[in-house]
């Protein structure tokens, strides 16, 4: 499960500052129940947050299209 947990943080990079659920479940190479899983337990705990805005993000409608980002400054 950490080792899931790593390879979620680690898809995001400079290029990749916030995903999608599908993103992160291909750049991760998780599946996507856990990927979203992970997502949400790392959300709860301040390593991930679901911004309502970010710059570069692709403008995609529909559900799960919310992008994930990984949080650069202080914890909750």
């Amino acid at each position: 499960m950490i080792e899931r947990a790593f390879a979620l943080l680690a898809s995001f990079d400079g290029d990749h500052r916030a995903q999608t659920l599908a993103e992160l479940a291909q750049r991760s190479g998780i599946p996507r129940t856990s990927a979203l899983r992970l997502a949400r337990t790392l959300t709860s705990v301040g390593a991930l947050e679901r911004p309502t805005t970010c710059a570069g993000c692709s403008r995609r409608s529909g559900a799960g299209t919310t992008p994930w980002a990984a949080r650069t400054g202080p914890g909750p």
